[in-house]
């Protein structure tokens, strides 16, 4: 049994890409080749359920897609919109610990609302800026145009290259005078102050696909967030970066050619923030203490299980974890998603849970939540908690 919502099937001993490359995936495969192929070719694997933040993104470009016209706009009007884009989100995509609840204390438990003020004032400002353009509902219910038939502007574009084995939706690609300006919304496009290269990398790509259909002009790439705005021209070293991990992909994961996914694995501390993490056998040896761990997560923990308590609804499990044998415990885990065979001596493997420490005992995390009963948007809606005998 597992605590999470997500999907567990098949093997990932070998992996093969059979698609073309994708250009919001670009800057995975370069941390690791492995997750790529996780993002792109095996959602049936098991792995965490979106956080919060996350969903909410899909929540707005939702309603930036299909919002309401400019005579009904209003920012009251957009931040209803996404709450209730939101709460579809979580009811269809979130994790087990989100929709218990969203059921139980309402959406607002979910959704921190400074995130919502900030989706709110980017979805706002975009609606204002342009009328709702023609065709998005169509898009939106995945009516795609063929090739030929596709219009080279507007908002969630379908792109596709033959040439560059690569294909995917931008936000919104619109023409300013003679300038073609390619733009993706993001709740936090920069880091510190500095666009997030991956972004950047994403956006380069996606001007490229569309100068196949264009023709040579001039294209200014655009991250759009709350707070700022980033722009910059495509120029020559954009083009060069595109062009050398397009080839890095193509060379390392040819088209329908299995690859031992140990042979493509790239352990760092990106691994800490990778939703695959429970479907990586390189990630599970190191938390079982097989191999060196420093790529580990401190917010993951496997063990066996010594002992339950259960009180007002919520269980807390007490783990002897390995390999170094620590005594840890997980508290707030609501009773009524725990398999009633849980027990001593069952396994635990548990991960992207909460903890109030940094440091635990000097040397490690000792105590560890699901449900924050104090504040409730900081739970652990990313958990995964996995009993097995």
């Amino acid at each position: 049994m597992t605590l999470d919502g997500s999907k567990r099937s098949g093997s990932a001993a070998a992996l093969q890409r059979t698609r073309p490359i994708r250009p919001s995936k670009l800057g995975l495969f370069n941390l690791c080749a492995l997750r790529y192929l996780f993002e792109t070719e095996r959602p049936d694997l098991e792995r965490l359920s979106p956080a919060p933040a996350a969903l909410l993104g899909s929540a707005f470009h939702k309603v930036i897609e299909t919002g309401p016209t400019q005579n009904e706009l209003s920012g009251k009007l957009v931040r209803e919109l996404i709450r209730d884009e939101f709460r579809k989100a979580v009811l269809s995509n979130g994790g087990w610990l989100a929709r218990w609840a969203c059921a139980r204390e309402g959406i607002d438990s979910v959704l921190p609302r400074s995130l919502l003020d900030q989706a709110t004032q980017l979805t706002y400002h975009e609606l204002k800026l342009r009328p709702i353009a023609a065709g998005r509902a169509a898009i939106a219910r995945g009516d795609f145009p063929s090739e030929k038939q596709m219009n080279p502007f507007g908002s969630e574009l379908w792109l596709h290259s033959d040439k560059m084995d690569i294909e995917g939706r931008a936000d919104l690609i619109e023409q300013r005078g003679s300038v073609v300006h390619v733009v993706d919304y993001k709740l936090g496009a920069t880091r510190a102050g500095e666009p997030n290269p991956d972004y950047v990398l994403q956006l380069s790509a996606y001007a490229m696909v569309a100068l196949e259909r264009l023709g040579p002009r001039k294209v200014v790439l655009e991250l759009r967030s709350p707070r700022a705005t980033w722009a910059k021209e495509l120029d020559d070293g954009l083009r060069a970066n595109v062009l050398q991990t397009l080839q890095q992909i193509q060379t390392v994961l040819p088209k329908h050619e299995y690859i031992s996914s140990e042979a493509l694995a790239t352990p760092g501390t990106h691994c800490m923030t990778c939703s695959y993490r429970p479907s990586c056998t390189t990630y599970a040896r190191g938390l079982l203490g097989r191999t060196p761990s420093d790529f580990l997560s401190p917010y993951d923990v496997a063990g066996s299980t010594e002992s339950t308590t259960s009180c007002d609804g919520f269980t807390t499990i007490r783990i002897r974890a390995e390999p170094d044998d620590r005594a840890v415990s997980i508290t707030a885990v609501p009773s009524a998603m725990l398999d009633a065979l849980l027990g001593a001596g069952s396994n635990v493997v548990a991960y992207s849970l909460k903890s109030p420490e940094t440091m635990g005992r000097g040397r490690y995390v000792a105590n560890f939540h699901a449900w924050n009963r104090i504040t409730a948007v900081d739970s652990a809606y990313s958990c995964s908690i996995g009993f097995r005998q």
